[in-house]
Formats: C-alpha cells, structure tokens, sequence
C-alpha cells in the first residue's frame, strides 16, 4: 500500500505541500487562508486536465447517441448471443471498444489521487487545532457550529454539498438521467465520507466545489462566450503588467539612485522597491510568460507528427530522470556514510517508488491524454530536463560542506550561488534547449535516446555498487550494535570522588580558539570564572580532519598521522590502541576508567564500543539520547514558556524516519536543480517542507548539546576511589540551533547584523555561539565540581581535534588561511590550581592531552608499546600532515594518503614557522 501510494498520490501530495508552503511561509498567510487559496490554485492548474476529461466524456456521449437507436433496435428484437454478437458488430462499425465506456468516467478518476492527497496533507498539516476560522474554534476537528442539546450537527459539509449539487445542476443539463444519477450519488458520499473530516479539509474541499460551481456556470453560457471574454482579459492582463513590470524594473535598477535621493525628496521613498517584492513580481511574470508560450504554442503551431523514436527518447528521458533521482542520487549520499543512517533501503525504495510516479507514471498519463502538440511539447520538455538534470548533478555540484543525517549543510551560506555560477549554469541551460531543438528538427532523435540510454546503464551501475556498499555497512551495524557497552545505573555515567584523584579530558569537536579569544574580550568576566585554567594560546593539531588527528588526542605523539604513515602502521589497529591507551594506563595506576563515545573506535563511523569487550576494566558508553532526555524535556518547556504556540516534539523513532523520508524525496530534487535555484528550495533545511513551525525535530545540534549541558546530571559523585573520565562531544561541531544568547533553540533566531557584519557567515556566528555556550557550560560543570568539594582534586583538560575556516582569526590577518584549520584548543585546569585563566604563548601540540593528563601518575609507559609518555617529540618541530579527505578509509590502510606535509615549530602563528614537503 505504501508503494501505491508512493506512486500515485504522494506526486500530487507533493504539488500540493509546496503550493502551501509558498502560500503560507512566503506570503506570511495563516493555515485557513493558504488552504482556500490553495484550493483555488490546485483548480486552476488541473483546468486542462477536467478539460481533456469533459471531451473524452463528451466524445463517450456522442458515440453512445450515434449507435443508441441501432441497439435499442437490436434490443427489441434479438435475445442472447445473437443480441450480443449484433451488438458487438455495431460496436465495430463505429470503431468502439467497451473499454472505451472508462472514458466517461475519467473526471471522477482524476478526483480520486487529489482527493486522497489532499485529504492526507491537510489532515497533517501542523498547528491546526490552535488556529480559528469565524466560528470555528479548532480547525483540526469537525466545526460542530450547530448545537441541538448534547449532540452537535456539523455545518461545512452540507455547505460543500449544496454547492457540489448546486455545480451537478448546472453541468448536467446536458446528460441523460442515467448520467446524472452517479453525479449527485457522488455529492451524497463525499458527505457521507467527510462529514467527521477535520474543519480545514472541508473549507478546502467547500471552496472546491464553489469553483466547480462557477467553472460550469462559466462554461455552459452560450457558446462560451464568458470562456472568450476571460482568454482575452488573460491577454490584456499580461499586457498591461508586462509594462507595469518594465518600470518595476526600471525602479529596481536604480534603487541606490532613488534611495540616496529620497533623503532629500520624501515622497520618493514611494518608489523604492523591496528586493523581495522584486523577486515575487519577477517570479510573476515568468509564471505569466511560460503560460502565455505555451498558449500560442498551442493555437499557432503546426500538426506533429510523432515518430516512434521521438516516443521512445520520451520513455528514455524519463526513466534516466526516475534513476537518477529515486535511485542514483539517495543511494550515494547514503552509500557515502552507509553506517549512519537507519533503514536505508527504506528510504531509498520509498524516493524510487516516489519518482517513479513523479517521473514515470503521471507524465507517460499526461502524454496520452493529450495532443500531438502537447506531447511534442512534453518530448521536448522532458528530454532538456533529463540532460539538465545530469549536468546539475555531476557538473555543477557546489560545495557546500558535510551534509548530515538531518539533510543540514555545513556551509549553507554557500548555496548562495555567484554570479558566475548562475551565468554558466544559466548559458548551459539555452546551449542546451538550443542543441536538442536543432536535434529534434533534423529527427537526429536516435542520438539523444543512445545518450539517455548510457546514462541510464552508467546509473543503474553506479547504484547497484552503492547498495552493496550500503549493505556491507549495514552489516557492519549489525554486529556493532550487538555491543551495547557497559551497563548505565540510574542515567549515571561519570564518576567523581571527593577524596580521590579526578581527571576529566573533554574533546570539543573542531572547538574553535578563535573564538575563544573572542569571548574572553567581550565577556572578561569568564577569565575570573575559568578558575584555574591555563590556555596554552599557541597550540596546533596534527591534521585538518578528525579521522587523521583524533588519535594523538588519545593517545599522544607515538600516534601522530606523519609516524603512523612511515611506520607502515594498519591504521586500524593503532587508532584503536590510542583509544585503549590512556585508559588502560589510569585502570593500571588505580582509576576507575571510563570512556564516553570513543569516536572511529574499528574505523567505524558510529560508536563501535565491541572494541572494549575484551577490556571489562574499562566502562564505554555510546551517546545515547536517553541518557538526556530529561535536559531535553526541560528544553521543550522552556521554549513553549516563550512562544505564543505549542511545540511538539518528533522524538519517536516513526516521526523522525517520516520527516527523513519527507526531506530525502526533497534533496533529489535539490540536487537535480540547477545552482542558481538551489539556496531558494533549501531555505535554512526546510527544502520548502513547513512542518517546522509547530513540529520541531530533535536534531544533531540540539542532542549534542544536551550531553554537554547535562555533565552534572550524568555524573555520580563517590566518597572515595580514583577515576578518569575521557568525553567526546560535537556541541561545537553542530552549532546551527546555538542562538546569538548562547542557548540552544528550536527555533534559529536570524544573526543580529553585526554579529553578521563581523562574522561574515551565519556558519561562523553560530559556531562562536556554540563554542561560547560550551564555554559556560564547563564553567557550570566546575561549579558542581566546587559546591560538592571535588574541585582541587581535579584535572580537567579541553581539547578540540582541530580547528575550521573561521573567520575572524589571527591567522587569517597573518595571511596564513590555509593553516586555520589546525590551531586548535588546549586548556588545562590541574590539581589544586586557582585563580583568573592564565594564557601561556608556550609552542604545544594536541598530543599533549595524554601527557598532561598523565603527569602525576608514577606510572607513565604506555601499556601498548613499552615507551615513556613524553612530549620530547615537539622540540624540534613536529609534522602535520595536509589531507583532502575527512572519511574514514580501508580497514586495512596503512596511510593517511597526504601529499603535502609541514614542519612547525615554536610561533604558529608566524609563517615563516611552516615549512613545507612533499610526500611520496
């Protein structure tokens, strides 16, 4: 049923979500009045369709009289098969088929798919029951306007039968009795069936029939005179906003002009124009224009005539469309971190069935329900669409950063396309209307079908490798989450003693030190709450990614990606000895261990905690959501405090995989579009899908927050014993919920612009956010540690892997862009120390995290090699490799596959520091 419903409702489901969003969310109007006009631009766009129906049924008609007298003959005097044989030869005689009696039945057809789809996207649409409408109260609920005692009649659904009567009157003047019959039958059951229906789908199906009503009054004047008199009011309509759009853009062109003159002349200020008011008039009259093209098409262009190769590119254009977007593209963002998302094949068997009707289905029923000229024009359509599509996909792919498992860019401020993105893409598009027309014009079709079909084996290929790609990780997940890890008591997972030793090492995840410095400008008073801490400023990574730079934080120089490379190292193996290494080391010096989300434990892109089996000294846990949801509640709470409507949360495993769905259909199509439209159909991760107002999802950024804001609620306090505590979190990785107040959000507040001004991009605002907000949180976490007298027999250590290309930076004003990236942050509180965050300009490395965390152990061999931990390595400079690639490789890899390395030594942040090598 799922299947079906992909294939032949939810196409138009999807045509109706994106008319509402851009009726609600662009023009700002409420959920009753995007529905009524949604209603009447769903009407208006199917008029060709009713109007292909109305001729096949009037055709039906008028064959049915033809033979009427001759089988009323036939009828009257023959019986059996002699009767049916007679029949079926007059039938012959008239060129009819019985199948043919469908034909009167196509307008009742083309209702059902709307029907269905209306009712299932209308009947959801979120925020409803907190909206009015006149009288009634709760549009998510039958109106119940009538009140008689106890019981209540509901008023909308005999409105919307009066007026679907009202329009079977009307266009059933010229049917027989018989005909009738099932017109005013169908009136009746639509009653029967919607009378319970929620208020919002009656007004929507109300306002149907009030337009059916006045199509047929319209059509069944005399003649269709009113239908002439409305084609030309069409025509002189454009005509006239044609020129009231020239002057539009005349005004557009001189804004800044008419802007600077307004300061002297007020009533000037009537003519500056909104760049968005532009845009929507701009949008206007494009839609106009393509109406208008295709309406002289129609009247002035020639017979077609339609070969049989000019069908099959047709057949051809649209099936390489359904693969590329149901199946190519979802299969490899999916096959590219095939561990990370759940039920893939779901998601992909639901996008492929969903363009196969997109793509398949309903164009091959428009085709054969239209002309020759309709279907020349849909060969031609569809053929540019097809070549387009590919172009956009593998051509101009854009980069616009990582991409996670809730659709969100990293770099989003990216789809911005440049002006000579959009003019290459733009040039590309008429090169290539140009060739297929000329194409098309010398019946060279053939070429065309041979390209479409090599696209289509080449993506068939493509996909088929992906699936098994997807499906050998997924085995992988399999096994791995049969390794739940160490059991969790009471959501306690940290331990702290009060009359022990603690060590505590947090890895922020590309915390940023540029922001830092920041932070401490504008906000002193942190230095004074930083109590202890040392900064050591002049602090660098080993690489520009997490999966080359991580173990050195684990487990120091010996893991460095330039030793573990000319070592011949299996990278696997020595990746997963540096996350063994420090806790084993502590287990041997007397400390409970425990580590929180051991990241590419087995090289795996999900927590794989099968790696601690073996080591039960050793307490690992996976970052599950459970564990917070307490913080997360109160979240909800507090943000329903601040907010004139109800949120709700779609935390259940089904809302969270539908909203997936829902956005993977869409990111297709992103991805199909051309560069220039791309940043208007994402739109901040909603790819024009408004369920966000109300329903919110519990995305990454919000989850990784939570851990770190929940430290003191994660954390057991013990009166004795000794524990090291070693914590990943990407709170600094996912910053797009962080708001300019340093809190997290459901909603993203917009940059204030001089944070925007000073920034640069939403991107680099928001990660300073985060990186502040994780900030105090640390500080909230100390005073814990302070109020329950553990805080001098802690050692607590802030890392990050690396660092981004955040602006603004020291690094950037010193000209040296490229190394941004791997200055990256180290802060030490020790044992015993106080006082106002001390700065330290002394040249350190992200391998310092196991020996500063390891100093006051009498033991300090690492458990694995036998040798010292030191941080003797950096005295003459150390090596840091340059990667291209942040995924994860081949479990048997034996190097980082850099090209180019640096030697750095004492100042970072001094060019002439940073010498460069090539590597064989």
């Amino acid at each position: 049923m799922n299947i079906f419903y992909n294939i032949f409702i939810y196409p138009i489901q999807f045509f109706i979500e994106i008319i509402f969003y851009i009726l609600k969310v662009h023009t700002e109007s409420s959920n009753t009045v995007s529905i009524i006009l949604l209603s009447i631009f769903v009407n208006i766009i199917s008029l060709p369709l009713y109007n292909i129906a109305e001729k096949w049924q009037k055709r039906e008609r008028d064959i049915q009289n033809k033979m009427k007298p001759m089988i009323d003959n036939i009828k009257s005097v023959y019986k059996g098969d002699q009767r049916f044989l007679l029949i079926r030869a007059c039938y012959r005689i008239n060129g009819y088929k019985t199948i043919y009696a469908f034909r009167g039945t196509l307008g009742l057809l083309i209702q059902i798919p709307f029907f269905i789809a209306a009712y299932n996207f209308i009947s959801n649409i979120p925020g409803l029951e907190l909206e009015k409408f006149w009288f009634i109260n709760d549009l998510s609920k039958p109106d119940a306007l009538l009140k008689l005692g106890n019981y209540s009649i509901n008023i909308l659904p005999f409105i919307m039968t009066l007026f679907s009567l009202l329009s079977g009157l009307v266009y059933a003047k010229k049917l027989t009795l018989k005909e009738q019959i099932p017109l005013y039958a169908i009136s009746l059951i639509f009653l029967f069936i919607l009378y319970s229906s929620p208020s919002a789908l009656l007004i929507y199906w109300t306002v149907n029939c009030i337009f059916s009503f006045v199509k047929n009054i319209i059509l069944e004047t005399k003649n269709g005179v009113l239908v002439k008199y409305i084609g030309k009011g069409f025509r002189i309509l454009y005509y006239a906003y044609f020129v009231c759009f020239i002057f539009i853009t005349f005004l557009f062109l001189f804004r800044s002009n008419i802007i600077e003159l307004a300061k002297k002349y007020d009533f000037l200020n009537n003519f500056v124009l909104y760049v968005k008011s532009y845009y929507d008039m701009l949008a206007i009259w494009i839609i106009l224009t393509l109406c208008m093209a295709v309406y002289f098409y129609i009247k002035k262009s020639k017979d077609i005539i339609i070969t049989k190769n000019k069908f099959l590119l047709f057949i051809f254009s649209i099936i390489s469309l359904a693969i590329l977007a149901g199946l190519f593209i979802p299969s490899a963002l999916i096959g590219s971190s095939g561990q990370e998302f759940d039920l893939p094949f779901l998601l992909i068997g639901s996008n492929f069935s969903k363009f196969i009707g997109f793509f398949i289905v309903y164009p091959i029923g428009i085709y054969f329900l239209f002309s020759d000229k309709i279907k020349n024009l849909l060969i031609y359509l569809y053929s540019f669409i097809s070549f387009y599509s590919i172009i956009n996909t593998f051509l101009m792919v854009g980069n616009y950063g990582n991409i996670n498992t809730d659709f969100k860019f990293e770099l989003e401020y990216l789809l911005v396309a440049s002006p000579l993105q959009t003019i290459i893409s733009v040039f590309i598009s008429l090169l290539l209307i140009l060739i297929i027309y000329f194409i098309l014009k010398k019946r060279k079709e053939i070429f065309l079908i041979n390209i479409n079909l090599l696209f289509i084996i080449v993506l068939v290929i493509l996909s088929v490798s992906n699936l098994f790609i997807i499906n050998r990780e997924q085995e992988i997940l399999k096994n791995i989450n049969a390794s739940s890890g160490t059991k969790v008591y009471n959501n306690k997972v940290f331990n702290i003693s009060t009359t022990g030793t603690n060590v505590f090492i947090m890895i922020f995840d590309r915390g940023a030190p540029q922001y830092y410095t920041i932070a401490f400008e504008r906000f002193p008073e942190l230095e004074d709450q930083m109590d202890g801490f040392l900064w050591y400023t002049n602090n660098i990574s080993f690489h520009n990614y997490t999966v080359a730079s991580i173990q050195t934080l684990y487990g120091g120089y010996e893991y460095t990606p330039y030793e573990l490379t000319t070592n011949n190292d299996v990278l696997v193996d020595k990746h997963n000895e540096a996350l063994l290494m420090l806790p084993q080391l502590f287990y041997n010096n007397g400390y409970t261990s425990v580590m929180f989300e051991p990241i590419y434990a087995n090289f795996s892109q999900v927590t794989d905690l099968s790696l601690f089996a073996k080591h039960t000294n050793i307490n690992a846990y996976k970052a599950d959501f459970s564990l917070v949801q307490d913080y997360i509640d109160d979240l909800v709470k507090r943000e329903n405090m601040n907010r004139d409507t109800k949120i709700v949360i779609n935390n259940s495993e089904e809302e969270i995989l539908n909203t997936k769905i829902l956005k993977n259909f869409r990111f297709s199509i992103f991805r199909m579009l051309p560069i220039y439209a791309r940043n208007i159909f994402y739109k901040n991760n909603l790819f024009l899908f408004d369920s966000s107002q109300f329903i919110k999802t519990l995305n990454t950024s919000i989850k990784e927050y939570s851990f770190i804001a929940s430290l003191t609620n994660l954390t057991k306090v013990n009166t004795n014993g000794n524990y090291f505590n070693f914590i990943y979190n990407a709170s600094t990785h996912e910053p797009y919920n962080i708001n300019s107040d340093f809190e997290p959000h459901f909603d993203n507040m917009e940059i204030p612009k001089e944070d925007l001004d000073f920034f640069e991009t939403d991107f680099n605002a928001r990660s300073y956010y985060v990186n502040v907000a994780s900030i105090k949180e640390v500080i909230n976490f100390c005073n814990f540690l302070k109020s329950i007298n553990a805080y001098d027999n802690t050692k607590i250590i802030i890392v990050s892997d690396h660092s981004r290309y955040f602006s603004p930076s020291v690094m950037i004003d010193n000209g040296m862009s490229l190394f941004n990236e791997y200055w990256s942050l180290l802060l030490i509180k020790d044992f015993n120390s106080r006082g106002k965050l001390k700065r330290s300009g002394e040249f350190m490395t992200s391998a310092e995290t196991a020996y500063l965390a390891s100093t006051h152990l009498t033991n300090r061999t690492n458990p694995y090699t036998g040798k010292i931990i030191t941080n003797d390595y950096k005295n003459n400079g150390v090596f840091v490799v340059n990667g291209a690639n942040w995924r994860l490789g081949d479990k048997q890899m034996r190097s980082f596959n850099f090209s180019t390395y640096y030697k750095v030594k004492d100042n970072i942040f001094e060019k002439t520091n940073w010498q460069k090598f090539n590597y064989e």
